[in-house]
């Protein structure tokens, strides 16, 4: 799932010489960062509470409230940030020329 940008790059240029489309190289690379996204978000929750109780009582000495709509918006939002960050680096992907890179080959 953790591909290189040259890995990334090369598949885009197979993908199009077997004539896959911008927006469905686009759509594949979107479920691959989509799943990522979804890994950070599911990754253990009960840990990351932990750790949040421990510094907000115990290094700030604050009271500590769960607020679980918060705890989703941040899971959600991080999950958006990981797609739109992992689209953003595919585009160099997208716009590769089949030819420059398979003549290098």
């Amino acid at each position: 799932m953790l591909a290189t940008q040259q890995r990334r790059v090369h598949e885009a240029v197979v993908m199009k010489v077997l004539g896959a489309t911008r927006a469905r190289i686009a759509g594949i690379f979107a479920w691959e960062f989509r799943g990522l996204g979804a890994r950070h978000r599911d990754c253990r929750p009960g840990r990351r509470h932990a750790g949040a109780y421990l510094v907000v009582q115990r290094l700030m000495g604050l009271d500590w409230i769960f607020l679980p709509m918060v705890a989703v918006g941040v899971a959600l939002g991080a999950m958006a940030l990981t797609l739109a960050f992992g689209l953003a680096g595919t585009l160099a992907a997208l716009r590769q020329r089949p030819l420059a890179l398979l003549r290098n080959e």
